[in-house]
């Protein structure tokens, strides 16, 4: 044995080559090498020796994890995900695939007890005895459990039933619980015995009843929901439900709960009783409501009583009713900076949509009052409020005919957008523009979006009050709708308007038409040419330039959509479609200004 290791060094230092086989088997034998000492010799393919520094074994504990942890993301199923499991293999084998590397990485992943806390049901397959043996690697870790589908996976009762009474074994140690509740699993719970600890539960999502009350042969208040109402549930921090009645709802809330969100809520919905229920949970920051098909009820309640949820940061409310909305934000007390999102789905007398907004909003402008957004003569009004992750506060109106006009309170990052349907023009007054700038602080505004602006529309007005935007967004569609690029020639030919334009980063622009319709959209790239090129005008700061192109356009797309010099290394064009498929030169004055990138290549 010495001998041959011997024979093998000396081939080794003059440089002969050995299998990577071999190589593997050489590195593993020796037991007493340090893993973290660089190697002097490793292998890159079957028959290539080469000199090298560290290897991945010379990495921290830590950072070897981290990547082993990104690539098994990357590659196992995302049973969890709306669209369900889109790859190929499932996390517990990749682990265990990896243990088999070698005996250090085995060590690795076996004292890392989070990476097997996290459990999802479908994973495992109907090996239960698999789950037992992975779940000893979590040690004494706090689990998750994911249950989102137990009926396409797990094929017998028997094994449903072994399964969800394992689970229910570990209850002290389960933190995060989120079950898709349906009949088969109430049928599968019934052996379950009724003593669960839930004393670590933080976290609790049950969604999906709506078929259990179609049988009645299912007991409707199932043991297992029985429980968990009748738990004190000390530390549960986090509730998501989903289809529930709103009796069952109310039972499950705790003091504790810092985020709530009720969705679907079915049958009787009673938004005093509502308020009452929240009156007892003053740490709550985050609250999602959705009525969905339960009749709202419980408007008469006393006025004086209110929820002060005085650390709430996210409000979201759709009650279908807008004189359901009106009562609940009458009633429940909200710090002036937390984020809010109101939607009113169901046609809503026009006249309770200025009421709705204030509460939100507080006193509105005299915009409101414009005949055109709101008219006692139109048959529905749809309001809509929301606001982004960047605090950017948008009103939206929907008329009849699909008109609305969006508008955001000023904050630190301001949008404002403005949507017409071309099939309203001729009902858009002259003066809309100007009561807009009027009314609203459009100073604070960095982001203007233009959708189908009309041509009596004063864009140019529009420009000169906003003299902080960077981003600039415009649709339109063809025939009609020249006022976006005389706007911005009037501006930046101005001389005391010209500081709106330069300070630009971004602009897209997305035109829509026929074949004929292309020759509408040279006035708009033409204003793009002759500013990018005057450096001292809308070029000197623009990084990005979006254009989307219909690929009917055909041939004249191509003189814009051909790999551009000039700015090329700083200005990034993107198209879509076919912006790179046709080869024409009759506006080839482009050329030099831009670098295009194709979007679906």
């Amino acid at each position: 044995m010495t001998c041959n290791l011997r024979s093998r060094k000396r081939s080794l230092s003059q440089g002969s080559s050995y299998t990577a086989q071999e190589s593997w088997k050489r590195s593993r034998k020796d037991e007493q090498h340090d893993i973290h000492t660089p190697r002097t010799q490793t292998m890159v393919s079957w028959n290539v020796v080469v000199s090298s520094g560290p290897t991945i074994h010379d990495l921290p504990s830590e950072l070897l994890l981290n990547i082993l942890q990104f690539e098994i993301t990357r590659r196992c199923k995302d049973y969890l995900s709306p669209r369900g499991p889109q790859r190929t293999e499932s996390r517990p084998y990749s682990w265990v695939r990896l243990m088999c590397v070698c005996k250090y990485w085995r060590n690795l992943l076996q004292s890392s007890s989070e990476l097997w806390s996290d459990v999802v049901l479908p994973e495992f397959v109907n090996n239960l005895d698999f789950m037992q043996e992975t779940l000893r690697f979590s040690a004494d870790a706090p689990l998750r459990i994911h249950a989102p589908s137990l009926a396409n996976v797990i094929s017998s009762k028997w094994h449903a039933a072994q399964v969800l009474k394992y689970i229910m074994a570990l209850s002290p140690r389960i933190q995060y619980l989120h079950l898709l509740l349906s009949d088969h699993l109430y049928a599968y719970m019934k052996d379950i015995p009724p003593q669960v600890d839930y004393s670590s539960l933080t976290g609790l999502k049950l969604s999906d009843m709506d078929d259990i009350y179609d049988f009645d042969s299912i007991d409707p208040s199932p043991r297992f929901i029985t429980s968990l109402t009748e738990d004190p549930l000390p530390r549960l921090a986090r509730l998501s439900l989903k289809s529930f009645p709103a009796s069952t709802s109310f039972a499950l809330f705790r003091p504790t709960l810092k985020e709530l969100v009720l969705s679907h809520v079915r049958e009787e919905f009673s938004i005093f009783g509502l308020v009452m229920a929240l009156k007892n949970i003053p740490l709550l920051e985050v609250l999602k409501l959705s009525s969905g098909r339960g009749t709202v009820s419980g408007l008469d309640g006393p006025s004086h009583i209110a929820a002060h949820l005085v650390r709430l940061r996210t409000l979201q409310v759709n009650l279908r009713s807008a004189d359901a909305t009106v009562y609940f934000l009458q009633r429940i007390v909200i710090p002036p900076h937390a984020n809010r999102a109101v939607q009113i789905k169901e046609d809503s007398c026009p006249s309770r949509v200025p009421e709705i907004l204030s509460h939100v909003l507080g006193p509105l402008p005299s915009i409101i009052e414009d005949p055109w957004i709101v008219s006692p003569h139109t048959e529905a009004a749809r309001a809509s409020l929301f606001v982004s992750l960047d605090r950017q506060l948008c009103l939206s109106f929907k008329l009849h005919r699909s008109s609305r006009l969006h508008h955001v309170q000023h904050f630190p990052d301001v949008s404002l957008q403005l949507q017409c349907n071309p099939n309203d023009y001729p009902k858009i007054s002259e003066h809309l523009t100007e009561r807009i700038c009027s009314a609203f602080p459009l100073h604070k505004v960095d982001t203007l979006t233009l959708l189908h602006p009309p041509d009596n529309m004063d864009v140019e007005n529009m420009f000169k009050c906003t003299p902080n935007v960077t981003s600039l967004r415009c649709r339109q569609t063809f025939p009609g709708g020249l006022a976006f690029p005389h706007a911005l020639r009037v501006v930046r030919s101005n001389a005391t308007t010209s500081f709106l334009l330069p300070i630009l980063s971004t602009i897209e622009l997305e035109l829509e038409g026929d074949a004929d319709d292309y020759r509408h959209g040279i006035p708009y790239l033409n204003v793009l040419h002759t500013g990018i090129k005057d450096r001292t005008s809308v070029g000197c700061g623009l990084q990005r330039l979006r254009l989307g192109l219909p690929d009917s356009w055909g041939a004249w797309i191509q003189a814009i959509g051909r790999e551009m010099k000039g700015v090329a290394e700083r200005v990034r064009c993107h198209g879509r479609g076919r912006v790179m498929s046709v080869l024409d030169t009759e506006y080839s004055m482009f050329e030099d200004l831009f670098r295009f990138y194709d979007e679906d290549s």
